[in-house]
């Protein structure tokens, strides 16, 4: 529940760091990711505290499609929702690195490549592989790309120190 705080943040400051020209693709990429924060942070909040201890004290009653063992059931269902959220997110943060550098291109990259790759995993069966798929792809972007963002945004303070 952390992360989904964390990757807001993360968007925050990305648009902040954008060009005037390339705001209002942050601005967007921003307002998804609140969006799927939102709907990640609902989904594991009721996981932890409704179907944990519903599951202890053996209240099974009705929960089927709640589980998060049903590949077709609802959390399932919102933590696809929210992951394919976060990659648009990403994808709208793309156009915000317009810095010719090595870091940027491959940020710009990473971030594309992050929503083609969830957009051609939809083709599959949803369920298990799709839920695997989005996920790893999500949070492997942002593992690859947080340092390098992270790289960018001290450049960019640096030079705004210095001027």
């Amino acid at each position: 529940m952390l992360l989904m705080l964390l990757f807001v943040a993360f968007t925050a400051s990305v648009h902040e760091y954008a060009p005037p020209t390339r705001r209002i693709f942050s601005l967007l990429g921003l307002c998804l990711a609140v969006v799927a924060a939102a709907v990640l942070l609902i989904d594991y909040f009721i996981q932890v505290t409704v179907m944990q201890p519903s599951l202890k004290k053996g209240q099974l009653a009705g929960c089927a499609i709640l589980t998060q063992y049903n590949p077709n059931g609802v959390f399932i269902a919102l933590e696809e929702l929210g992951c394919l959220l976060m990659t648009l997110a990403l994808a709208c943060l793309a156009p915000v690195f317009t810095q010719p550098t090595k870091v940027e291109r491959t940020i710009r990259w990473l971030f594309v490549l992050s929503l083609a790759t969830a957009v051609a995993a939809r083709g599959i069966d949803p369920g298990d592989l799709f839920e695997v798929i989005v996920i790893s792809t999500v949070w492997l972007t942002l593992i690859v790309a947080g340092p390098l963002v992270a790289v960018v945004l001290r450049r960019a303070a640096t030079r705004s120190r210095r001027a």
